[in-house]
């Protein structure tokens, strides 16, 4: 008899039953973990879909809207599974910058909102001069996933920055989240985003440029847009703020001794925006946006991105933009790079390469 052979197939059998064992212990753990956790996380996640915050803001959302409305939005409605998910779009040709005649309903929503020291900044940055450069493209449009705790009635300064440059805008709040009807989660928002691109895809056609821009948790969102369409159709990622994976910003919060590994690994089953992995390869057509105080997405977010979405490329120059700011407006005193010409320009150079290409 063949002791070695004998060995080797007891090893073989000895190491499928570790790994047997290992699975089960996992799964063991994080559906306990799943159900325990569930409403906190959900909580931590999605704040902006809470029945405190959203009963405080609904009376200033009324206003919000009124404030798009004035500048030339339109209503969208889009049914995701039987749920409606409350969209707006804005046509660049049509949008009519009208800031003196809202700004006092817009400084009023802010103010009652708690929200007064952004007033007079956000009121600033869009009583700015228009940009220089302006696209005027009727092919070009740029679909906003907003952050956590976000709501497109307040997003003005962050579709500005495309709007002044003549490029349509597409926002929407996720399910839950203002007027949108179902439950956040991955598997929902992802969907619900994935609706609007193609509702913006019927609008504007095959042909059109898409700018898919993610902030924080959007950008988890907007990267598996990216994943799905962009060998296809012509598509580019901004990812602002954002991260790896939800489990790599899991861990990093709470680190609790010995179980870091466990923390990633269980909040990226149950969250599973994998940023890191959907942007493989796609090289010059994402631009990473990293504040340089950024007290929640610390900086090597956007490094292990860069190094995948520009694998084997040596000169990645230019792949990372560092803005100005925290990663909230307000964070550590200073201001978002939304309301810095400096950093905005930074951005702009990046438009500039996507937009004027024939």
């Amino acid at each position: 008899m063949n002791i070695k052979h004998t060995d080797s197939v007891i090893w073989m059998a000895l190491k499928k039953l570790l790994t047997s064992a290992s699975r089960i212990v996992s799964c063991c753990v994080k559906i306990p973990c799943y159900w325990l956790t569930r409403p906190l996380v959900k909580t931590l996640i999605y704040p902006g879909s809470s029945k405190v915050m959203m009963g405080s803001a609904e009376r200033y959302c009324i206003k919000g809207r009124k404030v798009w409305e004035a500048l030339g939005a339109q209503r969208l409605t889009i049914k995701v599974k039987d749920k409606d998910v409350d969209a707006i779009f804005i046509d660049a040709s049509t949008y009519v910058r009208q800031w003196p005649a809202v700004q006092r309903q817009y400084e009023e929503t802010l103010y009652a909102l708690g929200m007064a020291p952004m007033a007079p900044t956000m009121s600033m940055a869009l009583g700015m001069p228009q940009p220089t450069e302006h696209y005027n493209q009727d092919n070009a449009v740029a679909i906003l996933f907003l952050g956590n705790a976000m709501l497109y009635e307040f997003s003005f300064a962050e579709a500005a920055i495309y709007l002044d440059r003549g490029i349509s805008v597409a926002l929407f709040n996720y399910p839950g989240f203002g007027r949108s009807q179902g439950s956040p989660s991955a598997p929902t928002t992802c969907q619900a985003g994935e609706a609007i691109y193609r509702e913006v895809r019927r609008l504007r056609g095959a042909e059109a440029k898409v700018i898919l821009h993610g902030i924080s948790i959007g950008g988890g969102i907007a990267a598996y847009l990216m994943h799905l369409y962009s060998a296809t159709e012509p598509l580019y990622l901004v990812l602002d703020r954002s991260f790896a994976s939800m489990g790599w910003v899991a861990q990093e919060l709470f680190p609790l001794l010995g179980m870091r590994f466990l923390i990633r690994r269980t909040i990226d089953w149950l969250y599973p925006y994998l940023v890191e992995e959907w942007v493989a390869g796609l090289d010059d057509r994402v631009a990473i946006i990293r504040a340089q105080h950024d007290m929640i997405m610390a900086s090597y977010h956007a490094e292990k991105i860069a190094s995948r979405a520009f694998e084997g490329r040596e000169d990645r120059q230019g792949v990372i933009i560092d803005v100005s700011g925290g990663h909230n407006h307000g964070d550590g005193g200073e201001v978002c790079w939304l309301y810095d010409t400096e950093s905005q320009d930074k951005l702009e150079q990046q438009l500039h390469k996507w937009l004027t290409v024939t």
